[in-house]
């Protein structure tokens, strides 16, 4: 388990993504990946492959930050731009088309819900190129907001105990937003910059892992 987590461990690009300018030019990105990932698609799939090369290019391309707001430094798009990346996209790749749906998740629910703090900290890291993954709902839970991953304070960070079943773009994520419970039952959203340790724990259960609190989303 500990090659296979060192195989994935993703360290981000030192260059920073992109910085789109337009609508127009995000959808003509688009466009030209969607071209390149065409070619390898069918070949990833046969062998099984996971796209981690692709993902790179996707989201150094700037695409992934589309929905930053103007204020915090993104091109701050419509949805229909949104949707036509998307669908440009999943023609092409249809795991890469998946892919990115929690990103985008997190950036709305970073709009909606965050401090000043935070979105400024957490925008900031998508528009460097950072890719959020998820650890959402989890296998044995009555429903889907039912939630027995618990989280309790450990020194300078926390620690989270549990196992998740609804992770999609968590083993190639740079940062990793989980849902837990402390001890009161309270609903938290504490992140984990997506290190060695804590990808070892995320592919084993129950997991047990170190989290940090940088900024963290409650």
């Amino acid at each position: 388990m500990t090659d296979l987590a060192a195989n994935y461990i993703q360290q981000q690009s030192a260059t920073p993504a992109h910085r789109l300018q337009s609508e127009a030019e995000a959808i003509e990105a688009a466009r030209k990946l969607a071209t390149e990932f065409r070619r390898e698609a069918a070949i990833c799939d046969r062998e099984r492959r996971l796209p981690v090369a692709e993902l790179d290019a996707y989201s150094q391309s700037g695409l992934w930050s589309i929905l930053v707001p103007k204020e915090y430094g993104g091109l701050g798009a419509s949805y229909r731009t949104v949707g036509e990346v998307f669908k440009l996209i999943a023609a092409a790749d249809g795991s890469l088309g998946q892919l990115p749906q929690n990103h985008f998740v997190i950036l709305v629910h970073l709009a909606l819900d965050a401090s000043e703090e935070q979105k400024r900290f957490f925008f900031n890291l998508a528009l460097s190129g950072v890719r959020f993954g998820n650890a959402f709902s989890e296998r044995s839970s009555k429903h889907v907001a039912d939630f027995q991953t618990k989280i309790q304070p450990d020194g300078d960070g926390s620690v989270a105990n549990g196992q998740k079943f609804f992770s999609t773009g968590a083993l190639l994520a740079h940062w990793i937003p989980i849902v837990t419970v402390d001890d009161q039952g309270a609903r938290t959203w504490p992140w984990s910059s997506a290190r060695l340790k804590d990808l070892k724990s995320l592919m084993t259960g129950p997991a047990l892992a170190k989290r940090p609190q940088p900024a963290a989303l409650y």
